[in-house]
């Protein structure tokens, strides 16, 4: 999650965010409403942009969420969990 924020944030690609991408950062995510906020959490994850998560893409968001939070292990169930149920063509959608 940091890695695909701080990519987002440095919209130069120098590996740095200076004072500006900062700025533009802060502002947008203090003032965006809501649904956008989750639009845009969505998209962090949607990596074939194809306006739905994968299997493969929910894995890296439930693993990033459950690393935040140091409970590996409860990540990994859920994870194995999404694969015993996982429907092919049964997606989560951000439309």
């Amino acid at each position: 999650f940091n890695r695909k924020m701080f990519a987002l944030f440095d919209t130069d690609d120098s590996n740095e965010i200076d004072f500006l991408e900062f700025s533009c950062a802060i502002w947008n995510l203090c003032t965006w409403p809501e649904d956008k906020l989750a639009e845009l959490m969505f998209n962090l994850y949607d990596d074939d942009f194809s306006g739905f998560l994968e299997l493969e893409e929910c894995d890296a968001l439930i693993a990033d969420s459950f690393a935040l939070r140091k409970t590996k292990e409860e990540g990994e169930i859920l994870t194995e969990s999404l694969h015993i149920i996982a429907t092919p063509g049964i997606y989560v959608s951000s439309r």
